[in-house]
């Protein structure tokens, strides 16, 4: 029998659909990194906002296409990643892909990109699986669809289903550092999001890179309940602000010096002003 319970799907589509459906005209997608933020910050989570790429933000996704290829040599695997990548972009896109920003870099910019790519798809590989092609997650996420406009989205890097199992095991690398509760809190929402779109999974394998760090997580029931939950305070605060409802409330804290609002924000601003980051006894400005 499969991991995933039906009872449970069936009841948690139901109360996001109730919610979703308020949404005003046009489109959204919740993310991992919303609905993890929710609880630092409503307002992060209203915003939902994408800071663009960068090249340590597009090596993991280079590399996951480095690890599709099968490709043994990784510097061989990377290039022919990038390659496959530039031959799919498209600069006219609404939603620009890390292929279509990769397309419009100089050169000398593609190959910055390129040594990102490398170093982390070394590391993966001296903790992660060794598997290719259809096991990687296309575009590294998944989703589920709550309603025609709403979408519910988490990061993935494999979907690995052994022969003659009924139910899969999912892998996802992070650039954090190792945290067993942080890691668990990305396994929920993984889970949550893979259950509501119809996969069955019954562990969620959470990988560090840099750390060289592995934490297997069972997914249950209270797990993907955890993971539900955060997405849904997500969904409701967005949705609350989009109909002009609520204003989502700024919390400040530590998650300020990374907040894509603290441009437009006095209470980050304040509290940036009166929290400085230190280094060796001195405060360091925010960048």
């Amino acid at each position: 029998m499969p991991r995933r319970d039906g009872d449970w799907v069936k009841t948690t589509l139901a109360t996001m659909k109730l919610l979703a459906e308020r949404f005003p005209d046009g489109w959204t997608s919740i993310g991992d990194t919303a609905a993890d933020r929710v609880g630092m910050c409503p307002a992060q989570a209203a915003g939902n906002n994408w800071p663009g790429w960068s090249s340590v933000l597009a090596a993991r996704q280079v590399g996951l296409a480095a690890v599709r290829t099968g490709v043994l040599d990784a510097r061989d695997a990377v290039r022919a990643a990038v390659q496959s990548l530039l031959q799919d972009s498209d600069a006219d896109r609404e939603f620009q892909r890390v292929q279509d920003w990769i397309a419009g870099l100089p050169r000398i910019a593609r190959l910055d990109v390129a040594d990102e790519a490398l170093r982390w798809l070394v590391a993966w590989r001296s903790i992660g699986p060794h598997v290719s092609g259809p096991s990687v997650v296309d575009r590294g996420a998944v989703q589920a669809r709550i309603t025609k406009e709403v979408t519910l989205r988490a990061s993935a890097d494999l979907l690995v289903r052994p022969a003659g199992a009924v139910d899969s095991t999912v892998y996802v690398s992070l650039g954090t550092v190792a945290a067993p509760d942080a890691d668990r809190n990305v396994a929920a929402r993984l889970a949550a999001v893979l259950w509501l779109g119809g996969t069955s999974v019954d562990t969620v394998v959470v990988l560090h890179p840099k750390s060289r760090r592995v934490q297997s997580v069972d997914v249950d029931v209270p797990l993907v309940s955890a993971g539900a939950q955060q997405y849904l305070t997500a969904l409701r605060v967005t949705v609350n602000q989009a109909l002009g409802v609520e204003q989502a409330p700024r919390l400040t804290g530590p998650q300020c010096r990374w907040c894509d609002l603290r441009a437009d924000c006095a209470e980050g601003q304040a509290y940036l002003a009166s929290h400085p980051r230190v280094s060796g006894g001195l405060p360091v400005a925010s960048q």
